[in-house]
């Protein structure tokens, strides 16, 4: 069995035994890798208990997502809603239905590096928050995600935390940056970052460590 899927199957397992109490799993999708993998797995883990939402009229790659779950368009909601009315958005749902999960679609990397919004804290089932995103990009090409999904996934797009910068970084790189933060073995073969580009990744870094102490708690008195 390759590793992606021995991956596949431990993210499976585990969607369909901590999801197990939910009438409905509810998953945002932007025509991106992230939700598309999150997706994927609901749906394989929870068959007919998964509904995609997408907030706009255009999805990319639109007839996959609709052929693996149907999709919920928000024909309401204008594209280019910001992220904390999307998330209100998809949040009033799930409170109008009985046992409605929202679900997220943070990979580890965003996790670790902080590239993600505070109003997606919303959603508090993460399936894929414990993959990098590197490994994201190989779980979509090994189940057949499109390739035009897992293209926009390398271009840049800084409401989505990919500005330039970080799209020219590249992917694995970055992975590479925070696993040696972290004290992880680091992929080989990888070109070394340059002084500015570690720069610009530090920096990054840095700006968003005061997420990982949120939701900020007073002391027990």
């Amino acid at each position: 069995m390759s590793q992606q899927s021995k991956q596949i199957e431990q993210l499976i397992g585990f969607v369909a035994q901590a999801a197990a109490p939910a009438s409905q799993l509810v998953v945002p999708v932007s025509g991106g890798t992230d939700g598309a993998l999150a997706l994927w797995l609901c749906e394989q883990a929870r068959p007919d208990h998964v509904v995609a939402v997408h907030c706009g009229r255009n999805l990319r790659a639109s007839n996959w997502f609709e052929r693996l779950s149907g999709v919920l368009y928000m024909q309401d909601i204008k594209p280019g809603l910001s992220d904390a009315r999307l998330w209100a958005e998809i949040h009033e749902y799930c409170l109008a239905q009985k046992g409605y999960w929202p679900v997220g679609s943070k990979n580890r990397t965003e996790a670790e590096f902080g590239t993600y919004s505070r109003p997606s804290h919303v959603a508090t089932f993460l399936p894929i928050v414990g993959v990098w995103k590197s490994d994201v990009m190989k779980l979509c090409q090994h189940i057949g995600v499109p390739q035009e999904i897992l293209d926009s996934s390398r271009k840049p797009d800084a409401p989505c935390g990919r500005p330039a910068e970080l799209s020219n970084i590249g992917i694995e790189r970055i992975d590479a940056y925070l696993k040696e933060k972290l004290g992880l073995p680091v992929e080989s073969g990888l070109s070394p970052l340059s002084p500015g580009e570690r720069a610009i990744l530090d920096e990054r870094y840095t700006i968003n460590r005061f997420k990982l102490t949120l939701p900020h708690r007073g002391p027990a008195v």
